[in-house]
């Protein structure tokens, strides 16, 4: 019997200037697609037909320093899909303040990590919803690698998050993105 339940997460943005590449895993080998634009209706698209579950496709023509939205989508070779929409800064230059950024979990708490290109403090925001609803305490130590534990995590559940970096000179940065908490509690 085949598992039609297709689930995405770890979806991230690299890159800046005119190009960056948008990355999302998934527990079954998938197609992979991203719709983007600078309105929600997005307006281009970029599809790749290998059957993955480590996904990355370029997006090109972009512009430096403009907010997208996105929607990436899996679909396995049954027809079942999974779709994750979102949105990015793109960085002025060519290189983006955040990386590297990923969630391990389990049933009820996890960790997200994340890299920085200067020393930071890290916070993370977090829900069910792009409102988020919860908040981890501020760490005030300035680092370039975050690491960060969230709790009270519900099983089979997709959350969203954003990453909240200040430098020493008092410029906030986000990042947002999503997982999925597919654990059972014990």
């Amino acid at each position: 019997m085949t598992d039609t339940n297709l689930n995405i997460w770890n979806v991230r943005f690299d890159g800046g200037g005119d190009k960056g590449t948008m990355s999302w895993t998934t527990n079954q080998s998938s197609n992979s697609r991203v719709e983007y634009g600078t309105s929600p209706s997005f307006g281009r698209s970029q599809t790749d037909g290998r059957l993955v579950t480590d996904h990355k496709i370029e997006l090109t023509g972009l512009e430096p320093n403009k907010n997208y939205f996105y929607r990436v989508r899996s679909e396995i070779p049954d027809g079942a899909g999974a779709s994750e929409d979102g949105s990015f800064r793109n960085p002025p230059n060519g290189e983006s303040f955040f990386s590297d950024a990923r969630y391990e979990g389990g049933a009820d708490r996890g960790i997200i990590e994340w890299s920085t290109v200067e020393p930071s403090d890290s916070q993370v925001e977090y829900g069910t919803t792009q409102r988020y609803g919860f908040q981890t305490p501020l760490e005030r130590e300035l680092v370039t690698f975050h690491t960060v534990v969230l709790t009270g995590f519900r099983p089979d559940t997709r959350y969203f998050y954003r990453l909240k970096s200040r430098n020493s000179a008092g410029r906030l940065r986000f990042y947002e993105s999503g997982f999925y908490n597919p654990w059972e509690q014990p």
